[in-house]
């Protein structure tokens, strides 16, 4: 699995407004929602770029103020399009919640 995670938001009130920057972005990317999910401090997201296969997966964490963007690695698409697109939407969300990408796992821990 491919993980970014978003983390440390500056921005106010983000746990009201992350759900809406994250649609809002994914339209920005020409994505579509196909699946969403919201329990109690856990909201998640599917999205998909036209009829092409692979999905971009988009998980928030409202408690621990964490936006995880993650892609299965039999769901990267054709043209691997939703591997290659999670770091520039991971990117995206954190510069417009003022926050940053965190790649788990990574050696250096960014």
């Amino acid at each position: 699995m491919i993980v970014y995670a978003v983390r440390e938001f500056r921005r106010a009130r983000w746990s009201q407004t992350a759900p809406h920057v994250i649609e809002q972005s994914a339209t920005e990317f020409g994505l579509h929602k196909v699946l969403k999910k919201r329990r109690a401090a856990r909201w998640h997201w599917h999205f998909k770029t036209g009829k092409r296969s692979g999905t971009l997966e988009v998980t928030l964490h409202r408690d621990a103020q964490r936006v995880v963007v993650s892609v299965h690695q039999n769901r990267v698409g054709e043209g691997e399009w939703a591997k290659k697109l999670a770091p520039q939407f991971a990117q995206t969300l954190a510069h417009k919640v003022q926050g940053r990408v965190e790649i788990p796992n990574a050696p250096d821990g960014r």
